[in-house]
This record gives structure tokens, C-alpha cells and sequence, in this order.
């Protein structure tokens, strides 16, 4: 992928992709876009289906870190459901948030990695508090 901005299609390996109101899914930079491709997937998961994702956060004008420059989303649902409420009461929800977080962590330029199952900075365990209710994911 070359180094203009892109932006994030509405399907991503047959996973219907939504977006939050405010979500611009344009002007993000192709490595995140690479990135979505390599870790969202139908079979994520052995035996579970990945069927949607919900991305609340991506693009901002504002603020600091990759948001702005366009090289991280935060995924707030799966499969309809949100990652707040199922993680804990769904054994599915939790496995495929699990596997998305295990997928991305395989990706040559990750850099943050935050959510339910744990938090990692490039590739190294950095624990924080509030990603119980999304996964965020960025990269360099």
C-alpha cells in the first residue's frame, strides 16, 4: 500500500464494518488499514463467526496520538453486541475480542494494543486502565 490515506471500507474480509456517528473513516493511513485486514477476519476464532464490528473511534482533528494522525481505531462492538457488556456474560464475544487483540499483536507494525484481554505497547505488556469496553488498536 502506498502512503496516501485511505479510507475504511464498509467490509473488511467479509466482516460488515459499521461506523459511529462521528467516526471518520477517511484520511487513515494504510498501515492501519493493513492492519485491519490482517486481524479482522471471519474465523478470527476457530469455530466462531466474526460477522461485525463496530468502530466508535478513528480519524480526529483534535487532541494528541494516532487518532490524529489517523493510525488508530477503537472497536466498541462485535458482532452487535458491545465489548462493555459482552465481554463479561458472552464466552463468544469474549473469544473473539481475545482473538482480534492476539491477531493484531502477530502484526509487524502494531504499537498499541489495549483492550479486555490486556494491554501492550509495541508488543510489550503495559497495563492501564479503561479498555474493558473496547479494543484499541493502533500502529506506527
Amino acid at each position: 500500500m502506498g502512503s496516501e490515506y485511505v479510507r475504511i471500507p464498509s467490509d473488511i474480509n467479509g466482516v460488515e464494518i459499521e461506523f459511529g456517528e462521528q467516526v471518520m473513516a477517511s484520511a487513515m493511513h494504510p498501515r492501519l488499514l493493513e492492519a485491519l485486514f490482517f486481524c479482522i477476519k471471519p474465523d478470527v476464532v476457530n469455530g466462531l463467526l466474526l460477522q461485525r464490528i463496530h468502530i466508535s473511534s478513528a480519524k480526529t482533528f483534535s487532541g494528541t496520538g494516532r487518532h490524529l494522525a489517523g493510525k488508530a481505531v477503537d472497536i466498541s462492538r462485535i458482532n452487535g453486541i458491545f465489548i462493555a457488556h459482552g465481554y463479561r456474560i458472552s464466552p463468544a464475544i469474549t473469544e473473539l475480542a481475545d482473538g482480534i487483540q492476539k491477531r493484531f499483536d502477530q502484526f509487524e507494525f502494531r504499537r498499541e494494543n489495549y483492550g479486555p484481554a490486556y494491554q501492550t505497547y509495541m508488543g510489550k505488556a503495559k497495563p492501564m486502565d479503561g479498555y474493558m469496553d473496547h479494543i484499541h488498536l493502533a500502529v506506527n
